[in-house]
């Protein structure tokens, strides 16, 4: 074959190979994006949030228009006001939207189901909407990875979520059961940490944490942190409700006693006079029988 073929060869070659890599980047979907300002949302969980701004809500109508799948990141500074990129987390979560809502104002309520952990890709656009190429986070636990180690970390954790249930106020007691009805470990860590009344950035240590065995440790010291902080504050919650019932119960006798002074007539200085009576007392050295006797 002459070179000149061997050439027009290689060259057609290196053309099927550009249009193929074309095909296939040009096949990766593009999903909205909205930034989450004080919101974490995990996989295997129905969770809804509110977005007022332009660019969210223009993210959610072309997800609407769609597939009605969303990747939402939280913010890592939830002050920003008109955030990009770089200004949420680079893992964050796939969402398919199930039902919206529009509240007051502009604002729209959004109830969207968790599918699955995604790390941001390619940036796409940030002018009219935030969007971008993602790479999924697909996990699966299998038997044979499940160790002992795992299953006493999820024990441990089980048992510190009953008893963050029990010292907490916001969650209810039904919650333990919806948690836990999966039998799925996967599901089970991801639902408590949505459950959790911690700040975002902790949440989201949890969901960035892709080893499943770490997942579970940190998610356990989590919620044992959180434990004993609830049971410091119950016995300092019942030390200043009994300081309060104390004072309350003082001024009450105080008042009961000066009602009972002016319905007998009795001068309100009364006691202040008769303590100054009992210094000038003190001050003639009097025997113990005769002071007794004088006062």
């Amino acid at each position: 074959m002459s070179e000149e073929r061997i050439e027009m060869v290689e060259d057609v070659f290196e053309e099927e190979l550009i249009e193929e890599e074309c095909v296939e980047e040009e096949s990766k979907p593009i999903y909205p994006c909205i930034a989450l300002r004080g919101v974490s949302i995990f996989p295997n969980t129905v969770t809804h949030f509110d977005i007022g701004r332009e660019k969210s809500i223009r993210a959610l109508e072309k997800a609407m228009s769609k597939d009605k799948l969303l990747f939402v990141s939280t913010q890592k500074d939830e002050n920003v006001l008109i955030p990009t990129f770089d200004d949420v987390y680079g893992i964050g979560t796939l969402v398919k939207i199930k039902q919206m809502l529009k509240i007051q104002g502009d604002a729209v309520r959004v109830l969207v189901e968790g599918l699955h952990r995604a790390a941001i890709d390619e940036v796409m656009s940030e002018e009219d909407y935030m969007s971008c190429t993602i790479e999924p986070i697909v996990e699966e636990l299998f038997e044979e990875d499940f160790t002992t180690e795992d299953k006493a970390a999820m024990r441990i954790l089980h048992e510190n979520f009953v008893k963050y249930v029990a010292l907490s106020s916001h969650v209810n007691d039904d919650i333990v059961d919806k948690v836990t009805a999966s039998g799925n470990p996967l599901i089970i860590v991801d639902k408590i940490a949505s459950e959790m009344l911690i700040s975002c950035p902790r949440k989201q240590t949890i969901l960035e944490e892709l080893n499943f065995s770490l997942r579970i440790q940190k998610l356990a010291a989590i919620v044992a942190e959180e434990n004993e902080i609830a049971m410091v504050e119950k016995v300092l919650a019942k030390k200043v409700k009994e300081s309060v019932d104390q004072n309350q119960k003082e001024y009450y006798l105080r008042e009961k006693m000066k009602a009972i002074q002016e319905e007998l007539g009795v001068n309100e200085d009364a006691g202040a006079e008769a303590a100054e009576w009992l210094k000038d007392l003190e001050a003639l050295h009097l025997d113990e029988k005769t002071e007794e006797k004088v006062k």
